[in-house]
């Protein structure tokens, strides 16, 4: 809730956040961190396995949120990362899934290990 003072009298105005799930599906890299901005989401999701990252807009923010996943292998090797940015809106909650299927490095190589 956010408090306006102006005078002698104060407004309340409740600030609804609206989310967006994302599930994030590794069918790439033995290991996937999951991040944004706002931190880590989690630091292992295995290969096969999913994720669903609540993201929620925040007040002033454009309405979009970046995730990034960093891929792994099995003795910690980094193999490279993916970024797709989501659109969180004030129309109410939405649900999308992304399927990491490809990891990028910095010089074209990179890839996923199955």
């Amino acid at each position: 809730m956010t408090s306006f003072t102006q005078g002698s009298s104060t407004q309340r105005f409740l600030m609804i956040q609206q989310k967006t799930l994302v599930k994030v599906q590794n069918n790439c890299a033995p290991h996937l961190k999951i991040e944004s901005v706002m931190g880590v989401y989690t630091s292992d999701v295995q290969y096969g396995d999913s994720y669903t990252a609540v993201l929620v807009r925040q007040p002033f923010m454009d309405g979009n949120m970046k995730l990034t996943v960093k891929g792994y292998g099995d003795l910690n090797e980094y193999l490279g990362s993916s970024t797709q940015a989501f659109t969180l809106t004030a129309d109410g909650d939405r649900q999308e899934v992304w399927e990491v299927n490809n990891l990028f490095l910095p010089n074209g190589k990179g890839g996923c290990v199955k």
